[in-house]
């Protein structure tokens, strides 16, 4: 694991020692790599069973294992993680510690695929996954791993996951793992996101955009000159040509001001436009409604209509 020098970091208005921070993944020499075989769980597997499972709940993250001899339960341990660590992690960590506990003959049965999958890919590149197959590889011969659908009702497999969830109440953190890269961008991402919609719900401008589009969203939207007009107010409609230009305010039809309301909801030479694609009852919203009161599932385009508006002569 590479880590920067241990400096203190604030990250999400919370203080971190940059050491607990995961940054690299680590480089494998290409004659030390591995694949760890794993087979699905059958219910008549004999010998010693360790079930393991990972949970979140509250904002905290926890795990368990439990082991079983002769269809008897003689051992678990449950632990709880720095509330930063996944589920993932946390079913990483469930494996990790039975594999330690028990290095005698014994069947590892977990329902994270995941895990078994990373545990099987030749070039994965995560510490404790290699931690894990270099200790896999020298008890090749005495610990094998299962998967098991998870709450199929399977005893080991449902006290294992009672176990994880009972040890997100301790009280403190048993075991600290670093804080993943990937996770921290997910963290950071997710905050980006709170920041941008608090600023766009709360600011002034751009209210006509706001009231079609409240929401905040990276996903990018299909470009169109003609609807980009209506959703900003911009463009070649009367209002905005007025506005910067010195132009008429007018409407082809006659209307004393074309502005996006008068498009959408009374312009005569958008009649058929409207009455083809847009739903019944659109005459009875108002997009300019703060979105609490607008009922936004109200609102729908039925096919291609920008298309279809790109060929009507009245509406160029």
């Amino acid at each position: 694991m590479v880590k920067h020098s241990n400096q203190e970091v604030e990250i999400l208005g919370q203080a971190i020692q940059s050491s607990s921070i995961e940054f690299k993944k680590q480089n494998i020499k290409p004659w030390t790599k591995s694949s760890i075989h794993w087979n699905l769980f059958k219910e008549n597997l004999e010998g010693t069973l360790i079930f393991t499972d990972g949970s979140k709940l509250n904002d905290r993250v926890s795990g368990a294992f439990v082991i079983f001899s002769e269809g008897k339960e003689v051992f678990s341990r449950r632990f709880r993680l720095s509330d930063h660590a996944t589920v993932y992690i946390a079913e990483q960590t469930a494996i990790h510690l039975a594999i330690d506990h028990n290095l005698q003959l014994a069947s590892i049965v977990t329902d994270s695929r995941s895990v078994l999958q990373a545990l099987q890919n030749i070039n994965h590149q995560e510490l404790n996954i290699l931690q894990m197959k270099n200790k896999l590889k020298n008890h090749k011969d005495s610990i094998h791993l299962f998967w098991i659908k998870a709450h199929v009702g399977f005893q080991g497999n449902e006290r294992a996951d009672e176990y994880a969830k009972i040890a997100t109440t301790h009280n403190t953190i048993d075991i600290n793992v670093p804080l993943n890269i990937a996770t921290l961008k997910k963290k950071l991402n997710k905050e980006i996101m709170t920041e941008w919609q608090t600023h766009w719900s709360n600011t002034t401008k751009g209210r006509e955009v706001f009231a079609l589009m409240p929401e905040v969203k990276t996903a990018r939207l299909q470009g169109d000159f003609r609807i980009n007009q209506l959703i900003t107010g911009h463009g070649t409609l009367g209002k905005y040509q007025a506005r910067f230009f010195n132009k008429t305010p007018i409407c082809d039809c006659g209307h004393q001001q074309e502005d996006r309301t008068h498009i959408i909801y009374d312009c005569p030479l958008w009649k058929n436009v409207r009455s083809k694609f847009f739903p019944t009852n659109f005459k009875d919203t108002n997009y300019n409604q703060p979105p609490i009161v607008r009922q936004k599932d109200q609102i729908g385009f039925k096919g291609n209509y920008a298309a279809e508006v790109a060929e009507i002569p009245s509406a160029q």
